[in-house]
């Protein structure tokens, strides 16, 4: 019995050896295609890159994706927009099923578009919001977008404000916290005219002094860090992996909007 478990072990180890020149051997064509890539000799790159996407390499599949979708060398040239979108959302299709971020971001933009393939906001969320959980904070821009416009996903202005919280603390997302001030500034608004309504019916006699460009203390405003909050917490499958690792939740700008305490 023990001789025919070494005999196997023996067989496995020769085996795995014999496939280590083969992975090897792809890895450096993967690295000679970004090389070319980023010389711009675009169809050479397509060339040795679409081998290794048929073979199912993540990056290799995201790569010629994007020469197709940008349209740079010869085989993506020969082809008319319709096509080379369906050719690029094709492999970004297989790259974002293999955990590319990048691909899952740039499907959801096609789908959203609607050149190559049907135009379906619905999926489009779908493959933002993978993307966004993945800590790309241009996905997790515009799923914020579709969130707070109700585009292929159910109307949410407060998980949209924390997803634009989210992107806004990384570096390369500019629109992100001007989006989310003017989101909140927009929501704290709707609350000061619900409060102004409320007080109108209840002391008709009185007139009612705005208190929006105040520090407030009426007990409606801490209603709105207290939805963001909740919010925030709904997101709990957000597993950042990049800049935002250190980031437990997002943390609140420091403005007008966010004042108040939340509801006990």
């Amino acid at each position: 019995m023990g001789k025919i478990v070494a005999i196997v072990a023996l067989a496995l180890g020769l085996a795995a050896s014999a496939a280590l020149p083969g992975r090897a051997a792809t890895q450096r064509d993967l690295e000679k295609g970004l090389a070319l890539i980023g010389r711009e000799h675009y169809t050479d790159a397509m060339a040795l890159l679409d081998p290794l996407a048929r073979l199912e390499d993540r990056e290799a599949l995201y790569q010629t994706g994007r020469l197709f979708e940008d349209n740079k060398g010869q085989q993506a040239q020969a082809m008319d927009e319709h096509d080379r979108l369906a050719e690029a959302a094709q492999r970004y299709t297989h790259a974002a099923a293999l955990g590319h971020a990048d691909a899952a971001y740039r499907l959801g933009r096609i789908y959203l578009r609607g050149v190559g393939v049907a135009r379906d906001p619905v999926a489009a969320a779908a493959w933002l919001r993978r993307a966004a959980l993945a800590d790309h904070g241009k996905a997790q821009f515009e799923f914020a977008s579709l969130l707070a416009a109700g585009t292929g996903v159910a109307q949410d202005e407060y998980a949209a404000l924390t997803w634009y919280l989210i992107a806004a603390q990384r570096n390369d997302v500019s629109p992100a916290e001007p989006a989310a001030e003017s989101l909140c500034d927009r929501l704290r608004r709707k609350l000061d005219l619900a409060l102004e309504r409320r007080l109108r019916l209840e002391r008709p006699d009185q007139r009612f002094l705005p208190v929006y460009t105040r520090p407030a203390r009426i007990d409606q405003y801490a209603l709105m860090p207290q939805r963001i909050r909740t919010a925030m917490d709904r997101a709990t499958d957000f597993t950042p992996e990049g800049e935002t690792a250190d980031k437990a939740r997002p943390d609140m700008p420091d403005t007008r909007c966010f004042t108040g305490e939340p509801e006990s």
